[in-house]
């Protein structure tokens, strides 16, 4: 399939939305897990050019247990670090240091000539901060990974620099936790003219969705 995509068709860059390994939950093994990434990750580097951009981002089955992170401190979850190493050459050293701690970074947004879009970026969201399975955030409610913070730390660095943002992540943001999916939802709202493009994975269909601004539920925000 790749093979196809990278011969037949004209690529300027790749999202890539997670959940690598196979769907057999409960009845699989950290290392299969693992594994599966590991084998996807190198496929796609054989597949494409070195020069079309790749931005990874996790699944909720790409650590093991399904659903499941601990964000009680940052850089414990193996996985991740394995997975920050392998993406290192597409993400970059800064970006790839910052996802071994909690599994989110944000990356400069390239073209396939190699230029950078000025002051953009994507950031590649941890959606299992807002999984609302992942038992871990029983004790984690406040801002698991400090994630929310982070986004908007971003976003109003982005618009002050008047560049523009692109969201890359798993778990539509209409399924996550009410207090995660509330604040973010005020952030897209706030950073609507920021945030151009949005691309989530997780039900394994193609369609799109409409964000509605919280203060004005007749007010559409975003196309995803």
């Amino acid at each position: 399939m790749l093979a196809h995509i990278s011969t037949t068709h004209h690529v300027d860059s790749v999202f890539w939305t997670g959940d690598n390994s196979s769907h057999n939950t409960w009845n699989n093994t950290e290392d299969e897990v693992n594994n599966y990434t590991t084998l996807i990750t190198n496929e796609i580097k054989a597949a494409f050019d070195k020069r079309i951009p790749v931005y990874p981002s996790l699944g909720n089955h790409d650590t093991w247990p399904v659903n499941v992170e601990d964000f009680s401190a940052p850089g414990i979850i193996a996985p991740i670090n394995n997975i920050a190493d392998s993406w290192g050459e597409w993400i970059g050293e800064e970006a790839a240091a910052e996802f071994a701690q909690w599994g989110y970074c944000s990356v400069p947004f390239k073209l396939t000539d190699g230029r950078v879009l000025e002051n953009s970026k994507v950031l590649v969201l941890n959606t299992q901060v807002a999984n609302n399975m992942n038992w871990y955030l029983a004790g984690e409610k406040n801002d698991p990974a400090n994630h929310i913070k982070w986004i908007e730390t971003q976003l109003k660095e982005i618009e002050a620099a008047g560049g523009i943002a692109y969201m890359v992540g798993r778990i539509q943001p209409h399924n996550y936790t009410h207090q995660f999916g509330a604040r973010y939802q005020a952030l897209m709202e706030r950073y609507q003219h920021i945030v151009r493009f949005s691309l989530t994975g997780h039900t394994h269909d193609q369609y799109f969705s409409v964000m509605r601004a919280s203060s004005d539920f007749n007010k559409f925000i975003q196309l995803g």
